[in-house]
């Protein structure tokens, strides 16, 4: 059973997928996901952040990545997103957070791009 009410964490491999069941990347997701993130580094250096499905995603889950970024980055991991939803893509391009994050249009595109 998952720890976690607002978002759900498949494990395969090195490879930690968070999804977000309800659609919402709010307050509590965002809680949520760091507090995974900080459970991760180490034993699952590569993170796959999946927003199918959510609608909206706040200025306070954007600056969440990227501290997680530089974590799993110190740590010698990987962090992606997939973002299939265009207007949060704009949402994260209008705010150049392509600089600071690696974002993909697609799971597969995102999944697949991760380094050995």
């Amino acid at each position: 059973m998952d720890p976690f009410t607002h978002l759900h964490c498949e494990i395969v491999g090195e490879l930690a997928h968070v999804t977000f069941p309800g659609g919402k990347f709010d307050g509590v997701a965002v809680r949520e996901l760091f507090e995974l993130s900080n459970q991760l580094p180490e034993v699952r250096p590569k993170l796959l952040v999946d927003t199918t499905g959510v609608e909206f995603v706040p200025s306070g889950g954007m600056g969440m990545l990227i501290m997680i970024r530089k974590r799993f980055m110190s740590a010698g991991g990987q962090l992606h997103i997939a973002i299939p939803n265009a207007n949060i893509m704009q949402s994260f391009t209008l705010a150049n957070m392509g600089r600071m994050l690696e974002l993909f249009e697609t799971v597969e595109d995102a999944r697949d791009r991760f380094k050995p």
